[in-house]
């Protein structure tokens, strides 16, 4: 209920009537940490493993505790404090949770590899390792560990489910297909499983079984817009844009949906259908005015019709919502560029380039811009910075010379 004033005097009672009790003394210090007051929490734990003899687990417990309310930092602090005291399996196991929900995926890989060692028999280990080496889009390492997971809990339905993501990813359907069914014969009421298994389905041509998956999940869920919905993303990701645009249709005829909107807008944008496009972003910021990637794409579509006017005030907006997004600044540069705007053109290529110094296209068009302005040595700069970046830039290398003959 997060009334942790009352949690902390009620424990603190319990303390009071028996104060040999460890638990107490832990129960309290989450209430204490829940509510941001670390050093009396720490305090608690620390007087925990004294009753204990154990002065690891108070730094685990801790870390646990700040775990639990995404101090991820702090928690890796505890975690390593008690790892120094008394290297256990599960501290490992703790910390590289933390260090991969903070995307340190390869860090986190090397504490799970030492949790395996400590304790070979622990499925969860070798499966947290397999998602890490998911992120860091290592497939057959991934596929390896969930591999040894299932060997050791062959009843965990989500090990022979990521297994199948991968197999999809390495382009596997078949085998992908017979782990999501392992998945949903382990667990029928899962509506993932069957959504994984559709986009498997339909990566390998067989689209009516797909939508057969989609139509379960979505049965499962009491939803059946985002049947069509998930079968059109699916159809989508595939590039088969007119059965994505109907699935997307039935699906907004179901629900008006904001993304149900934007997804149909891509699609008909991938067609070269912009104006069509441009109506489906626009009812999609008519139910979500605060999605900045809806402006930024009809300002796209705007753009490929040469309304660059259009174009610029929508990339304006969404630079308003994102000012952190350089690709907002880079197709903005380009609509002023388009309309002979170098100057302004070049302030926006600059923006980008600040928030992404390690796109070469970004110097080779703030280069351009230079280059029509007859500001040649600038240009030069930029088309040389672009060709570190990508030593195979063709038209980058090509308008050097072109600027080094002024």
């Amino acid at each position: 209920l997060e009334n942790y004033e009352q949690s902390i005097a009620d424990h603190t009672k319990a303390i009071e009537l028996n104060p040999a009790n460890p638990g107490y003394y832990e129960e309290r210090a989450w209430a204490f940490s829940a509510s941001g007051r670390d050093e009396e929490a720490r305090a608690d734990y620390t007087k925990a493993s004294k009753l204990k003899s154990d002065y690891a687990s108070a730094y685990y417990n801790f870390g646990n505790t700040l775990f639990d309310l995404g101090k991820y930092e702090e928690a890796i602090a505890n975690y390593t404090k008690a790892i120094d005291l008394k290297p256990r399996d599960f501290y490992y196991y703790d910390r590289g949770n933390a260090l991969s929900d903070l995307g340190k995926y390869k860090e986190a890989i090397a504490d799970y590899t030492n949790a395996i060692a400590l304790d070979p028999k622990n499925s969860d280990y070798y499966y947290d390792r397999g998602n890490a080496w998911f992120d860091l889009e290592r497939y057959q390492d991934a596929i390896a560990d969930y591999t040894d997971a299932i060997e050791l809990d062959p009843t965990n339905p989500d090990y022979y489910n990521d297994r199948g993501r991968e197999w999809c990813h390495l382009e596997n359907y078949e085998q992908s297909i017979a782990d999501h069914t392992k998945a949903i014969e382990l667990n029928p009421a899962n509506p993932g499983y069957y959504e994984e298994r559709a986009w498997a389905f339909s990566a390998s041509g067989r689209d009516e079984e797909a939508r057969t998956d989609y139509t379960k999940a979505s049965k499962l869920k009491s939803d059946y817009a985002s049947a069509y919905y998930n079968f059109g993303n699916t159809l989508l990701d595939l590039s088969k844009y007119e059965e994505a645009i109907d699935n997307y249709t039935k699906a907004i005829g179901l629900k008006p949906t904001d993304f149900y909107y934007y997804d149909r807008g891509n699609a008909l944008s991938d067609l070269g259908k912009y104006k069509e496009a441009i109506a489906d972003y626009t009812n999609a910021i008519e139910l979500n005015p605060k999605d900045s990637d809806y402006y930024y794409d009809r300002g796209n579509a705007w753009f490929d019709l040469e309304r660059y006017q259009d174009a610029i005030a929508d990339y304006t907006n969404a630079i308003a919502l994102n000012p952190k997004d350089s690709d907002y600044y880079y197709d903005r540069g380009n609509a002023w560029f388009d309309l002979k705007r170098y100057q302004d053109a070049i302030a926006d290529y600059t923006n980008a380039i600040e928030l992404n110094p390690k796109d070469s296209d970004y110097y080779y068009d703030r280069g351009n811009a230079w280059f029509d302005l007859k500001r040649y040595q600038d240009a030069i700069a930029d088309y040389t910075k672009a060709i570190e970046l990508d030593p195979d830039f063709t038209d980058a290398d090509y308008n050097r010379r072109m600027a080094l003959s002024f």
